[in-house]
């Protein structure tokens, strides 16, 4: 019975390396799948930063509201020619009116830019 002790109580140890071994193996596995998606993420941290601080920035800021402006005078300046196209009694010439509809889609996309970069900016900062 002595015998059989002894060759159970090696044959369970050996089944128990067995399985630390296997455990352990997992955990490595793990482990440096965990070390490659922080990797990823700090990758990712470090372009979204910069495109925050892009969508932040006063340079864009500048941009927008420079093309505002420019929009703001053309606009003056394409209520003055209707008026007097209208006095006259003329039409305005396509060429003018594709660029009144240039004018127009432009301004539509600055406000959508300067409105957009904003909540994505704040978005984005949220997440940090």
């Amino acid at each position: 019975m002595n015998t059989q002790n002894r060759v159970n109580k090696l044959m369970f140890s050996k089944t128990e390396l067995a399985t630390h071994k296997v455990e352990l193996g997992l955990v490595q596995d793990l482990n440096k799948s965990i070390d490659k998606l922080v990797a990823v993420y700090d990758e990712s941290a470090s372009y979204i930063e910069k495109v925050i601080i892009t969508l932040d920035s006063n340079n864009l800021k500048s941009q927008i509201n420079t093309g505002l402006k420019f929009t703001s005078q053309s606009k003056a300046t394409v209520d003055e020619l209707l008026k007097a196209s209208k006095d006259l009694g003329v039409e305005l010439p396509e060429k003018i009116q594709e660029k009144i509809k240039q004018l127009k889609s432009l301004e539509g996309w600055f406000k959508k830019v300067r409105t957009t970069s904003k909540k994505a900016a704040d978005t984005l900062s949220a997440i940090f």
